[in-house]
């Protein structure tokens, strides 16, 4: 996570949270970070976690939020998914 600094939590759900994150880049660029705890869940709901990160990486359309990386947390197992934000 040190490459993201999270600014304010947006959203929760069953799986984990969606927080707004400035990026550690040189034009702190905001993102969206939503993280999934793999602690507790299945196989099944972790192959769906997998799933979703390599949907994301694979679309590339004007119409659709951009996947920028996903990495996992070896410490707390928790995955991260970073994608653009589009803030309204």
């Amino acid at each position: 996570m040190a490459r993201y600094d999270k600014v304010v939590l947006l959203g929760t759900g069953s799986y984990g949270k969606v927080w707004l994150v400035d990026t550690h880049n040189s034009t702190r660029d905001q993102k969206v970070l939503k993280e999934i705890n793999l602690t507790g869940l299945g196989e099944k709901d972790i192959e769906q976690a997998l799933t979703e990160v390599t949907i994301l990486a694979r679309c590339r359309h004007s119409n659709i939020i951009g996947y920028s990386e996903a990495f996992v947390n070896k410490t707390t197992l928790r995955l991260s998914i970073v994608m653009e934000y589009a803030p309204g």
